[in-house]
């Protein structure tokens, strides 16, 4: 089940709401300093996908199977909406997206911008000492960036929670007044 943005914040919002209303101090407020966490590195699905070996199709579909899961084939299919890993035509239209001039323009100015992902680690450190603070049987996503063809600006889906790079560019970017966003 993909979820947009909006529906998901209206969510987290209302359920925080309704637990600090509930209580008289303020639960988010937790010393975090001494909870641990397991290292992490946010992994690039897009730089995986724009370094598509267009020769070996099956070799690229099971190395980003394996590497990124249940997600990969959701990416395909219901992110930038093309087909499936198994569709006849899934290695034209994947080929088609990634040689695309714009979203090759889109991918090159991404990487510029997001060359570095360390800053957004080490919030993401954070945000995960307070849910385990809050959730301590639970497990933290992983987390990935990509390139959804300004189709999503974050998934949350089979433990994967992706952001859409060229979604978080909004104004910036000329691609958001070409599409009238």
């Amino acid at each position: 089940i993909i979820f947009n943005m909006k529906q998901v914040l209206l969510y987290i919002l209302l359920a925080c709401s309704l637990f600090m209303v509930s209580c008289g101090s303020d639960p988010l407020d937790v010393d975090t300093s001494t909870i641990e966490v397991q290292p992490f590195k946010i992994e690039r699905l897009e730089q995986d996908l724009f370094a598509f070996d267009t020769n070996n199709v099956d070799g690229f579909t099971k190395k980003m199977q394996t590497k990124y899961g249940k997600f990969y084939p959701l990416f395909i299919s219901g992110i930038i909406n093309n087909g499936g890993v198994a569709d006849s035509s899934y290695a034209f239209r994947l080929k088609q997206f990634i040689s695309d001039k714009d979203m090759k323009a889109v991918y090159a100015d991404c990487q510029k911008t997001y060359s570095d992902l360390t800053f957004l680690e080490q919030d993401f450190r954070e945000v995960f000492k307070r849910h385990k603070y809050h959730f301590p049987e639970k497990n933290n996503p992983k987390v990935i960036t990509m390139m959804s063809g300004f189709n999503q600006s974050f998934v949350y889906a089979d433990s994967t929670l992706a952001i859409g790079l060229e979604m978080k560019k909004k104004k910036k970017s000329v691609f958001y007044q070409m599409l009238a966003m």
